[in-house]
């Protein structure tokens, strides 16, 4: 089984500056941009090629809230893939219309549970928790009497706490919880102007689309470019008159699995790989994302391992370059995967006495609306790229295979 984390970027063990932002690895060349809205004709063309010919790429304002196709408010073009979520799960504060919070429809659904991740920043002394979660708990208690399901998330937070605060506890956990709690430290976050004081560590990941109550998954339907079948016509010559018959022009895709991505920032997904084509898109905030095809990539992952095993801090470091572990999740591992990618790169015998694979590496932004698609085997990371600590950030993706005649 193959997953798909979503970390922190900054307050590594190291405690890196909350300032610090990814470097730009020589000259990295953009990542391919379609033309859009692509019709699935086009994207079958783009992405249905032999597995050696497919290149990532990433489609500008796809995405669309409505099923009507109407111009983008910017005078962009319509859209072909109708992701209704952008409207129904997420509004904006009049504080100054750029920061997100969940909607009432998004948040009448907050008793149902989500699996979590989440990052323990601890002090470097005698490794204890930051105060962050400790103040963040004390808030759901004090504003329990107005909202009384946060005294319920204050006791689970308690008991986590205790849990967590043990020095045996890694620097990584996981654990089941409302979605409410997501939506509570969204909230507690807009009560603290110190962006170093606010929760920014928890991350609803990989979360599967069918684990959503019924009425949310309504909001992310798969996109159309994956389920329709356009066909043209063919006149039949059995009869004395001309008569039609459809005949699809591109076969079915299957999906495989699909995904929401809900968390605060900053956020980091490390280098990976996937075993099926990606479609992802990206419903609020932005992010970088980095890739190489896969030779490449797998050479640059071979190279971080390599380097790992011989630091004696990491002696028990182990990776797989098809099955990701929670070794990639802990502190030291974590570092050492964003330092390859968005940090000073991994020495070798290249430009910049860097490894020759970042001379193939790609680079693009993705914001809101846009959709990219990643080929299988294509190697990538994503960083969110907002300054606003513990906002809001929000992906979705399905993984596919289109069918091969038989």
């Amino acid at each position: 089984m193959y997953r798909v984390y979503a970390l922190p970027l900054r307050q590594f063990a190291q405690r890196q500056s909350t300032t610090n932002a990814p470097r730009r690895l020589l000259h990295l060349a953009a990542i391919n941009e379609g033309i859009s809205p692509v019709t699935r004709s086009e994207f079958y063309a783009l992405t249905g090629a032999p597995d050696d010919q497919l290149k990532a790429v990433l489609f500008r304002n796809q995405v669309s809230p409505t099923n009507d196709a109407l111009p983008d408010t910017r005078g962009l073009p319509p859209s072909s893939t109708h992701i209704p979520a952008l409207n129904h799960w997420f509004a904006f504060t009049k504080l100054d219309g750029t920061r997100a919070c969940f909607t009432q429809h998004f948040r009448k659904h907050g008793q149902a549970l989500a699996a979590y991740e989440i990052i323990l920043d601890r002090t470097d002394i005698e490794g204890v928790l930051n105060a962050n979660l400790k103040a963040f708990q004390t808030w759901l208690k004090n504003t329990s009497s107005q909202v009384p399901h946060h005294g319920l998330l204050a006791e689970l937070l308690h008991h986590l706490l205790l849990e967590w605060e043990s020095p045996a506890t890694p620097g990584f956990a996981r654990f089941h919880a409302p979605l409410a709690l997501l939506d509570a430290a969204r909230q507690y976050n807009t009560t603290q102007a110190d962006p170093s004081r606010r929760v920014s560590k928890l991350y609803v990941a990989q979360m599967p689309l069918s684990n959503l109550p019924p009425d949310l998954q309504r909001g992310l339907p798969t996109p159309a470019l994956l389920t329709e079948t356009p066909s043209h016509t063919t006149t039949s010559s059995a009869s004395a008159s001309a008569t039609t018959t459809p005949t699809p022009t591109t076969p079915p895709a299957d999906i495989y699995t699909s995904s929401i991505w809900l968390g605060l920032e900053p956020t980091f997904t490390p280098w990976h790989r996937d075993p099926n084509d990606n479609i992802f898109c990206q419903l609020h905030g932005t992010k970088q994302v980095r890739v190489l095809p896969p030779v490449a990539g797998e050479r640059l992952f071979r190279r971080v391992l390599n380097d790992r095993s011989h630091d004696e801090e990491s002696s028990n470091f182990s990776g797989s370059s098809a099955i990701r572990g929670e070794e990639m999740m802990h502190s030291s591992e974590r570092q050492a995967w964003y330092d390859a990618v968005w940090g000073q790169g991994v020495k070798g015998e290249g430009e910049q006495g860097l490894a020759p694979e970042y001379q193939l590496m790609q680079h693009a932004e993705v914001g809101p609306r846009d959709m990219m698609f990643i080929p299988k085997g294509w190697w990538h990371s994503f960083v969110s790229t907002s300054d606003v600590e513990g906002g809001l950030n929000a992906s979705v993706n399905w993984w596919f295979r289109w069918r091969r005649p038989s």
